[in-house]
């Protein structure tokens, strides 16, 4: 499978400090992928905000990662919605499918 785009998968951890403040820290992983516009949606009058849908492929070796991460792509940071899927060839994994929207100005 040839993936010639990388996207970047955000993950957030969130820790405490000894007075019990949330900190929150963010570590990066770049992935090779093949991102797809999937649609859009104009924005409405009221608040101007323009959402955008993209259809990523990743491989199935790829690091796991869950619905609460963040896929950035060039200067878009977008959120999954719905489920990761995991396509099979054969029996084996072969490679997984989601789907990310941008929501912007």
């Amino acid at each position: 499978m040839i993936l010639k785009d990388t996207i970047t998968v955000r993950v957030a951890a969130t820790t405490h400090d000894r007075w019990g403040q949330p900190i929150t820290t963010y570590e990066d992983t770049d992935i090779p992928a093949q991102v797809f516009p999937a649609g859009s949606e104009d924005p409405d009058r009221l608040s101007l905000v323009l959402t955008g849908r993209y259809r990523i492929i990743v491989p199935a070796a790829a690091p796991e990662f869950s619905n609460s991460s963040r896929i950035v792509w060039g200067d878009a940071e977008m959120e999954i919605e719905g489920k990761v899927q995991t396509h099979t060839a054969q029996g084996r994994p072969h490679h997984r499918e989601f789907t990310a929207v941008y929501r912007g100005a």
